[in-house]
């Protein structure tokens, strides 16, 4: 995934398949170029090793996809010295750690962005939570994990945990990560092994020791650096508490699709479906193709999970074709699944035509309220440049559907996949369809539900 944020790029790579253990990798990158197309030199070529160790478990405090009861950092009265116009904490659907699944619709990140007061005496940020991830019991046998994306700002980050002891808060209260400062651009994987004394940082705790039985998140803190920048922006994703094992992880077993039934349609029917499928590996990575024997039927994927769905669009087309649906696993080994289903589509290519409209319309959009898809119908009497928009609540651009595009007279239809113009899927609510030609404007009102 690429991101380009105050005009510094950073290229983030994470791989499907899980990596070999104890093994020399190597990534290399070609044909990058400039805004002008000036390729590099040469490709660029990164070496690195993995260690001996796996991913015996995850556990997931926070994905950063909503809220999860953190507070606005001003709402702690451990921070001071900051910019309150320059500070607020939100999510970022646009900036996110990659390969978590084949499909980036609704992946968020936390984003924090921060300003230091220059007239203040110290400066000092704390983000609490008081949400679900602060109930997780932690001990000193967890790992912590979160990824973190850089301003290389030279500030400092640290992360910190409430500890108890018999069911009541020590005398240091607090006990935090060693300060990390944000030297790097892009995301970087910090990890705090509880175990390790090394890693306990200074903030309340008076003698930075791990002798309590029970911790709970109490959040993210920073603080600036020595020559650090007075403002900037960073990014949160996936704070989980991690297990390792050594020696080979466990053996893969490959996704089971559930089987799909021929079917018989008519001509000018809506046709899409649903692929279900199991997997004993709940955190392998999937990717869903389907593929058709017929060139004039193609099947267009929504979505590489369970229940994802398939919409097929067929016009003009009379007759059999053969749908090859498969579930690739990039899990150890890359296994797989494929079943195949018989479409028919039966009719008369010439009885089905429509007498040719009398005017410029829009149609019902049906399903309304709808999830996943929308099919937008409309009637064109003459040869037009046609734009078809949606639009949201507050009147902004969400979707361009076609834009300026001409087209003969006759009956049509569009479906909507209920994506904005940067493949994320939207959120609850209402939209508008928009259709236009010249100074004809037609406006639909729509839902989405989740």
């Amino acid at each position: 995934i690429e991101n380009t944020i105050d005009e510094i790029t950073t290229v983030s790579l994470k791989p499907f398949a899980p990596l070999l253990n104890d093994a020399s990798c190597t990534v290399i990158l070609n044909g990058i170029t400039d805004t002008l197309g000036n390729a590099i030199a040469s490709a660029l070529e990164y070496s690195y090793n993995t260690v001996p160790l796996y991913y015996s478990s995850k556990t997931y405090m926070d994905r950063f996809n909503s809220g999860a009861g953190w507070w606005q950092p001003d709402g702690s009265g451990s921070t001071t010295g900051i910019l309150g116009s320059e500070t607020q904490f939100g999510y970022n659907s646009s900036v996110f750690v990659p390969g978590v699944s084949m499909n980036s619709n609704g992946r968020k990140s936390g984003s924090l962005r921060y300003g230091w007061d220059p007239d203040a005496s110290s400066s000092f940020l704390r983000l609490h939570n008081a949400g679900d991830p602060s109930d997780i019991a932690l001990d000193t046998s967890n790992v912590l994990q979160v990824y973190v994306y850089s301003d290389g700002s030279g500030n400092q980050f640290s992360i910190s945990l409430y500890e108890y002891l018999n069911g009541s808060l020590t005398e240091d209260i607090i006990e935090v990560l060693a300060w990390e400062e944000l030297n790097w651009m892009g995301w970087k994987l910090i990890e705090w092994d509880l175990s390790d004394p090394e890693q306990v940082g200074t903030w309340l705790s008076g003698d930075q020791t791990m002798d309590g039985d029970e911790y709970f998140l109490d959040g993210f803190l920073m603080k600036p650096g020595q020559d650090s920048d007075m403002s900037g922006r960073v990014y949160f994703d996936d704070l989980r508490i991690v297990t390792k094992a050594e020696g080979d992880p466990p053996m893969n077993s490959a996704p089971v699709i559930t089987a799909l039934p021929d079917i018989t349609i008519e001509n000018g029917d809506n046709f899409y479906f649903y692929v279900e499928f199991s997997d004993n590996n709940e955190n392998d990575i999937h990717q869903i193709t389907a593929t058709t024997d017929t060139s004039s039927v193609i099947a267009t994927i929504y979505g590489h999970t369970p229940g994802s769905v398939v919409n097929i669009e067929y016009e003009p087309f009379i007759g059999e074709t053969n749908i090859i649906v498969t579930v690739n696993d990039f899990g150890l080994g890359e296994l797989a699944d494929t079943v195949q289903f018989l479409l028919t589509i039966q009719g008369d290519l010439f009885l089905d035509e429509k007498p040719i409209p009398d005017k410029f319309s829009l149609g019902h959009a049906y399903p309304n309220p709808f999830n996943p898809v929308i099919t937008i119908p409309f009637t064109i009497e003459r040869l037009r440049n046609i734009s078809i928009l949606i639009f949201d609540i507050g009147g902004h651009l969400v979707k361009t559907l076609t834009q300026n595009e001409t087209i003969s007279p006759g009956n049509y239809q569009r479906v909507w996949n209920g994506t904005n113009n940067l493949g994320q899927t939207i959120s609850s609510g209402t939209y508008f369809i928009q259709i236009s030609s010249n100074h004809n404007i037609f406006h639909q009102k729509i839902t989405y539900i989740k």
